[in-house]
């Protein structure tokens, strides 16, 4: 917003808002003012000018007359404008409520494009709001000093909504700014939990990988090779290492990241040793609890 004075005229540009429903959206506009001692010209710029019934109301209220017409004019339209304001806040309200339902509830999660694109709104609001309540103040000191009293209660009551929205659109984006940051904290532990979860079936892979890899390797001398039972053993033991360890990991959801990690290096060092007692003629059992992956030594018959 701006005031400028030439000569016994004034012109004011001010900044006007129209709330989209279909993608809450905020569309600006601006309606310019020629303000002199018996008339006024507006001119409109953009569709978002909530002029409509603003000539109405000082025609029936027939105070359109005498020198403080057009100041009544100009009062009108400013506060058709920060009505406008007042109503685009309690849309944006509604739109923050729901994006604090999508972020903190159960249902349909939020996008941070969402709660992004809000933001944005949000300081196009800011940007279109508190320039103008400087202005407003000024005219309400003017009005006092220089117009009758009941002009200057509609200029100070017209500050006084204006002041609401500036700390409303303020708050929005503090608001705006920490629930982006709890939304980003989500994401960054929904995807550890999942890098956890692949980690843990990556480390099961890797125990049928190794035995095959070990006595895939052809070699001519090789402990087991001529064991009648050597390939059913074989997998038997892959598949007792792999659901031990499926097991374990399932049961380590409370554990801390240090146990995790212990209970890792433990179930890695079993799988070892179980690999190198099959291939020394000994078959050990696996034993899993809530605490500890253990062996249990058998002589092959």
């Amino acid at each position: 917003m701006k005031i400028e004075h030439y000569d016994d005229t004034f012109f004011a540009v001010l900044k006007t808002l129209r709330y989209v429903e279909a993608t809450s959206d905020i569309e600006t506009g601006e309606i310019m003012m020629f303000i002199g001692q018996h008339f006024v010209v507006t001119v409109r710029r953009g569709e978002a000018a909530p002029l409509e019934g603003v000539r109405k109301r000082p025609e029936e209220q027939h105070t359109l007359t005498g020198e403080s017409g057009p100041v009544v004019v100009f009062h009108a339209v400013l506060d058709a404008i920060v009505d406008t304001y007042r109503a685009i806040d309690r849309e944006v309200l509604q739109d923050l409520t729901d994006i604090e339902a999508a972020v903190f509830g159960s249902g349909k999660p939020a996008r941070s494009s969402t709660i992004y694109l809000l933001k944005r709104e949000v300081l196009e609001f800011k940007r279109a709001a508190a320039p103008l309540l400087s202005y407003i103040e000024v005219l309400g000191q003017k009005a006092e000093a220089d117009m009758s009293e009941d002009m200057s209660l509609r200029f100070r009551d017209v500050a006084d909504h204006l002041i609401q929205v500036v700390d409303h659109v303020d708050s929005y984006d503090a608001l705006l700014t920490d629930v982006l940051n709890a939304h980003l904290a989500q994401v960054g532990v929904e995807q550890n939990e999942a890098m956890r979860k692949i980690s843990a079936w990556v480390a099961i892979a890797a125990v049928p990988t190794l035995v095959a890899g070990i006595f895939g390797m052809n070699f001519t001398y090789m402990p087991g090779l001529s064991w009648t039972w050597g390939y059913p053993a074989a997998l038997l033991l892959m598949a007792l290492i792999c659901g031990g360890l499926f097991r374990a990991f399932r049961r380590s959801g409370g554990y801390s990241r240090a146990n995790r990690s212990g209970l890792l290096h433990r179930a890695g060092a079993v799988g070892c040793r179980c690999l190198w007692s099959f291939a020394s003629g000994h078959v050990e059992a696996l034993t899993v609890d809530h605490h500890r992956v253990g062996l249990t030594r058998t002589d092959v018959c």
